[in-house]
């Protein structure tokens, strides 16, 4: 999520005529046309109003797991078993921007364009954690068919630090040699992490994947999966620079107030041919890698992050970063997502 601050770029590709699409991204159908499907733009108000929609969910639901917390339903009140247990609660059920990417890329009735980054400015505005990936510099955006396709108008030059989600981030423009086809540029986005480290998340001109939804049972339990895979144009960069292949989370499903026993919460990325740069001493590796990811964090309002303290229950500590502490993954891997994603 990017502040509005940013200045203005000029577009450095011609639009695309209705229904069609900027090269890349050619293994999504959503990349390739609106297969007959009729447009809806987006609009600031559309952007607004799904912001609003995710914020309140989460209100809600914190404003029940707190009710629940205080009548015992956790534990004492106050016990560290208490508070651990009514943030997985939140956990369970809150949304993150995967739940309005996942729902705008499987209705099926019309297809979300967006001709550059403007109806997208009320997330970058006033909601945290509404994605990772830039909501500026934007040429085109689709989005629908069970995917989507953002098309980048990467600027000559551009490096700035900026404020996102009330923490500050390098963004840059950078020209890499990537997949060995030769120097493209990338914009390079710094991403903090929960441990209190950064990667390098960097976006080729066009950045498109695979959005789908199911349940999965795994080990008597079941998941709610929700994947972005099929990805294209997108990197990470940390002790070299690596192709990311999908992202996935996943939770137990719940209904009404119960948790499960043993709750499930998980995040993982897929680095298909990773190349990791080792130490002189030692061979370079080049391996498929699953990796253990943040689980995505709320949508909220910037501002909530910031509260105080004293206007948060005792059992949620918020960051004005946009994080919360505590929020950890909960649980084995799925069997399945290593059937899926060679882990070697």
């Amino acid at each position: 999520m990017l502040a509005l601050a940013l200045l203005g770029i000029g577009l450095l590709h011609p639009s695309a005529a209705p229904g069609e699409t900027k090269p890349g991204g050619s293994g999504i159908p959503i990349c390739l046309g609106n297969g007959g499907l009729p447009e809806l733009p987006l609009t600031a108000t559309i952007t607004d109003s799904v912001g609003q929609a995710l914020s309140r969910h989460n209100h809600r639901v914190v404003a029940r797991t707190d009710s629940l917390y205080r009548a015992g339903r956790f534990g004492r009140p106050g016990s560290d078993e208490a508070k651990k247990r009514a943030l997985i609660h939140f956990q369970l059920r809150s949304w993150s921007g995967f739940r309005y990417t996942a729902d705008f890329a499987n209705q099926t009735r019309q297809v979300l364009v967006a001709a550059d980054d403007a109806p997208l400015a009320p997330f970058s505005a006033d909601y945290a954690n509404v994605a990772v990936y830039p909501l500026r510099f934007i040429d085109q955006v689709r989005i629908g068919r069970g995917g989507f396709c953002i098309n980048y108008a990467i600027p000559d030059a551009y490096d700035e630090q900026i404020l996102d989600g009330g923490v500050t981030v390098r963004i840059r423009r950078m020209d890499l040699e990537l997949d060995h086809q030769g120097v493209r540029p990338v914009i390079n986005r710094e991403q903090p992490t929960s441990e209190h480290s950064t990667v390098e998340l960097l976006y080729e001109a066009c950045f498109a994947g695979r959005v789908t939804e199911e349940r999965v049972v795994d080990r008597g339990d079941t998941l709610l999966f929700l994947s972005i895979d099929n990805i294209e144009g997108a990197h990470v960069r940390k002790f070299g620079t690596h192709r990311l292949g999908a992202i996935t989370e996943w939770r137990s499903l719940v209904r009404g107030d119960d948790d499960p026993a043993n709750p499930r919460i998980g995040a993982a990325a897929y680095f298909p041919e990773i190349h990791l740069e080792m130490p002189f001493f030692l061979p370079d590796l080049g391996l498929d890698d699953l990796r253990a990811y943040d689980y995505p964090l709320p949508v909220m309002e910037t501002s909530w992050y910031r509260s105080p303290p004293s206007s948060l229950p005792e059992w949620l500590k918020v960051d004005p970063s946009g994080t919360i502490k505590n929020w950890k993954l909960h649980g084995p891997r799925p069997k399945a997502l290593t059937e899926r994603y060679p882990d070697l």
